[in-house]
């Protein structure tokens, strides 16, 4: 009967001590098994005659996490994309917009493209991760859109059409 409750109280500490860990655990956000992904939201990289560029974040409304979210709001991103370096694409010439996921799924993809010129919009067709430089040529304001399971997210970016 000793010998019976010793093994009952060894066992019961260490379902205890695993209680007590997994909650610290929670607590500090800490994963034991699997890996922690970082869940940001993707970065827009925009690929044309000369080497891939960064897009700049604008408005973000983003799950990182279940129940949290990254949010940021531009209210005129005309002018910040006026503020990002300029990326100098031939007229007509294909362009191509990839993004760059953190943890490398990105769920239920949408992508919107939209120029702006002079305050005017103007949608261009995305198809096949590409989409075509206007024909005319000036300065517009590119905006990017990606709508996903997570969230969305909006890229801008500053194209100079030669």
């Amino acid at each position: 009967m000793e010998r019976f409750m010793k093994y009952v109280f060894v066992i019961c500490s260490i379902v205890v001590g695993f209680l007590l860990l997994s909650l610290v655990a929670i607590q500090f956000d800490f994963t034991f098994i699997g890996e922690d992904y970082d869940t940001k939201p993707p970065k827009g990289i925009l690929s044309a005659e000369g080497p891939p560029t960064a897009l700049k974040l604008a408005n973000i409304n983003w799950r990182v996490k279940p129940g949290e979210y990254e949010k940021k709001k531009v209210s005129n991103i005309q002018v910040l994309g006026l503020k990002q370096k300029k990326i100098i694409i031939k007229a007509g010439n294909e362009v191509l917009f990839t993004y760059k996921a953190n943890d490398g799924t990105i769920l239920d993809k949408f992508v919107e493209i939209t120029l702006w010129k002079d305050g005017i919009s103007n949608k261009v067709e995305y198809k096949d991760g590409t989409f075509k430089a206007p024909g005319i040529k000036g300065t517009y304001i590119l905006e990017i859109v990606l709508h996903a399971e997570q969230g969305t997210v909006q890229y801008v970016g500053n194209l100079v059409v030669k």
